[in-house]
């Protein structure tokens, strides 16, 4: 059953695009149940009386959802490189929406996960351009929220995606000399 939700289309014939797709498959296959599951576990048993989550944790949970059904249908149809970018484009605004609208911006710090996911789906020009993206994001949050100061957002969550992004940046460019020379 695994396989036939995550084998790519017979349209892309080169090895690694097949690879990526089939990645890019399998993780929507998994991020989607659980995207709806922390909704309803969370939102309706957990929090029942509504002290915490708000309607905006629901829809930020279940639009991510729907959204990445939408990139895993483009996936399945040969449009691989649309369904990346929507998927990760998703995930980060999961992660905004739930800071911005959550009681703390070091909920941004998760900003690191897509771009991890990035950097295994994407080439490296890509993750950068993914960091970039996200990081203006980030520097635009002082001036929507006005409750948010951008010391906030540049000592906390900024340093640390800019840090961590580097991190994996370099540590794809080693992985992928190694692949090339050989030794992996």
């Amino acid at each position: 059953m695994w396989d036939k939700l995550t084998e790519p289309p017979a349209a892309i014939h080169d090895s690694q695009r097949r690879h990526n797709a089939r990645l890019l498959a399998s993780l929507l296959v998994m991020l989607v149940p659980l995207a709806f599951a922390v909704a309803v576990v969370f939102c309706f048993l957990l929090d029942p009386a509504g002290s915490y989550s708000s309607e905006v944790d629901v829809r930020t949970a279940a639009g991510g959802a729907v959204l990445w059904i939408a990139a895993y249908v483009l996936c399945r149809f040969g449009r691989y490189e649309l369904a990346i970018w929507l998927a990760l484009a998703m995930a980060s605004t999961i992660v905004f929406g739930v800071a911005i609208h959550g009681d703390s911006v070091g909920e941004l710090n998760y900003l690191v996960m897509p771009v991890l996911l990035s950097s295994l789906l994407l080439p490296a020009r890509g993750t950068v351009l993914f960091v970039v993206v996200n990081l203006a994001a980030m520097m635009l949050i002082p001036v929507l929220e006005p409750r948010v100061s951008p010391s906030e957002i540049i000592v906390g969550p900024l340093s640390f995606l800019l840090i961590g992004s580097a991190l994996i940046l370099l540590i794809t460019r080693h992985r992928d000399r190694l692949e090339r020379d050989g030794i992996l």
